[in-house]
């Protein structure tokens, strides 16, 4: 065979040419080393979630006291009552200003508590007084006007309003006065609720709709309290009770969506839908407390609660959450199984808001130095740019792997 020399200038030219494919595919292996990493890093985080626990004080000057009653429904303002220089007094409480005092209304005697919040935040509803010898007296908060009277229902005696719910935009409320279940709106003023207000006996509203197309309540039947859904230019939707359990039975809340009813029939607490109807809220498996249903998220697939009417604002017991994948869990059990979280003494008592993602958790407890308390429990879950930027890592990897094997073939 004859041999053909090689030439420097062509050895030279392979050697650059396999030095150029090994660096190539090196950094394409780089690449997908970096990607998978990437990769790892996100799916943990995602995997993640936490939570944190918010004490929130009480009003500058008041001695140490406070609960909270709700909580917007995009989980960013927090009322309820705290204990000012003045005496009993509604707050508004975000992350930024702390806990604001609301005062009360125009010559009442500083006895103030926030009841609702509109969905974000700007509109609260409550109770207080006008006049020291005046009744309680149903109010409507903005930051411009401060704590506004929204009237009564004519009756004998002292008169007597009590908000009970507000929708997403603040221009629907409802409650009861003078025993009778009210509707405001800013057109129209306080009014009486058709075919409920106006039936015997007594009535009220615990829950409205986002939209504030719904609105559901309680009222008496046959001597017997009896929840009820009210939808205008539709019939009365009377929600039954539970079975084997003919007594007075009262709606504690409505979800935003106007689906999912919540209440409780003598501590027994339950949960109605149009499909399942009403049934019971099971107990806690570790007792036999009582079941209250406080406050529901936006579909209804998340319920908070209590499990004691006790009046002793200090007094320890535990309070629930129901998920319908995992029933009806211990709250201080679940945050620490779920999430981790260590309350380091405090006992969150009494629950009382959920916000419409169920991200945000509030009410009253007792801290560590035996004081009733506010507190918020905040569900820190991993944005949705991180799962775009997980995805992102995942493709640029499937698209790196090919290119790698064909430079290795070569």
């Amino acid at each position: 065979m004859e041999e053909h020399p090689v030439s420097s200038s062509t050895l030279r030219h392979y050697v650059d040419f396999g030095r150029s494919r090994l660096a190539t595919s090196c950094s394409f292996l780089g690449q997908v080393l970096l990607a998978i990493g990437v990769f790892a890093i996100l799916a943990n985080s995602l995997a993640a979630q936490s939570a944190e626990f918010i004490p929130l004080g009480h009003i500058p000057g008041g001695f140490a006291s406070s609960f909270a009653t709700d909580v917007s429904a995009d989980g960013n303002v927090v009322v309820g009552r705290s204990h000012s220089p003045n005496g009993s007094e509604a707050f508004r409480w975000t992350l930024a200003s702390g806990m604001l005092g609301l005062g009360d209304l125009p010559d009442g005697d500083t006895w103030s508590s926030a009841a609702a919040v509109s969905r974000d935040g700007s509109i609260i509803i409550g109770r207080g007084t006008v006049g020291v010898a005046a009744g309680v007296d149903a109010f409507r908060w903005t930051e411009e006007t401060g704590p506004t009277p929204i009237g009564y229902l004519p009756r004998e005696g002292l008169p007597i309003s009590y908000p009970g719910a507000i929708s997403d935009n603040g221009k629907v409320i409802g409650g009861s006065s003078a025993n009778r279940a009210f509707v405001w709106t800013e057109d129209d003023g306080i009014q009486v609720l058709p075919g409920i207000s106006d039936s015997e006996g007594s009535s009220g509203v615990a829950g409205i709709s986002a939209d504030g197309s719904v609105i559901a309540g309680s009222r008496e039947l046959e001597g017997v309290r009896q929840p009820y859904l009210y939808t205008s230019n539709a019939p009365i939707q009377d929600l039954g009770l539970l079975a084997g359990r003919h007594i007075d039975t009262f709606v504690n809340g409505l979800s935003s969506n106007g689906k999912v009813v919540i209440g409780n029939a003598s501590g027994r607490g339950w949960r109605w839908d149009a499909a399942r109807g009403m049934h019971p809220i099971p107990f806690l498996q570790e007792n036999d407390f009582a079941i209250y249903p406080i406050d529901l998220t936006a579909d209804g697939s998340v319920i908070v609660g209590t499990t004691h009417a006790s009046t002793d604002p200090t007094e320890r017991f535990p309070s629930f959450i129901w998920t319908q994948e995992l029933g009806t869990q211990n709250l201080e059990a679940f945050l620490s199984a779920q999430y981790g979280l260590s309350l380091d003494g405090w006992s969150l008592s009494r629950v009382s808001g959920i916000s419409d993602d169920g991200h945000v958790i509030v009410g009253g407890g007792v801290n560590p130095q035996g004081q009733l308390e506010a507190w918020a429990v905040v569900i820190r879950v991993p944005e949705t740019s991180a799962l775009c930027m997980l995805l992102i890592g995942v493709f640029s990897s499937c698209a790196v792997i090919p290119r790698i094997a064909h430079h290795c073939r070569l």
